[in-house]
């Protein structure tokens, strides 16, 4: 478990189920993944099942993101693409709704990315987001992610193709 002031960062675990199903399948969050199908609920247990397997195996961990005072799950936050040979990994943060705007993203980013260069000795971790999404882009350059490019027309939506800003953050 990774602590810090208001949230802690911890492993997934079974009882996280029901919030996963929700986090994945609900088209109010398809806007900012990759994904977007369906997972089933065997799916979603046998990943909960290997969520437990070694980080540099996996090259990918989610830690569920938890308030403090009560332990009750808000979001999650990914590590993924890890590359131990060049000490990078990618970065997301998804947080339900009520709990946006308070504080509890940015510090989860900061206390992962301390984690990150401390425990695991890495050097940089990147995100990509994209342009309308503001918000995100005011929470990660609060953290100190800086804008290194931009891909342009890189994800295709109903409307057509957008831009996606690359940040990235030295640790």
């Amino acid at each position: 478990m990774i602590a810090g002031e208001k949230i802690q960062l911890r492993a997934v675990e079974p009882q996280d189920l029901l919030q996963l199903l929700h986090w994945e399948n609900s088209p109010d969050f398809f806007k900012y993944s990759e994904v977007h199908i369906p997972y089933s609920k065997a799916l979603m247990e046998e990943y909960i099942e290997r969520a437990s397997e070694d980080f540099y195996s996996a090259k990918q961990l989610r830690l569920i993101l938890c308030l403090k005072e009560n332990e009750k799950a808000i979001g999650h936050l990914d590590l993924f693409d890890f590359n131990p040979k060049h000490a990078r990994a990618g970065v997301s943060i998804l947080l339900n709704a009520g709990f946006r705007g308070k504080g509890f993203a940015k510090e989860a980013l900061q206390l992962i990315k301390t984690y990150a260069r401390e425990q695991w000795l890495m050097h940089q971790l990147y995100c990509n987001i994209r342009l309308w999404n503001m918000e995100s882009i005011a929470l990660f350059e609060s953290v100190g992610f800086v804008q290194i490019g931009v891909l342009k027309d890189w994800a295709k939506t109903r409307e057509g193709f957008e831009d996606e800003c690359v940040y990235q953050c030295i640790l």
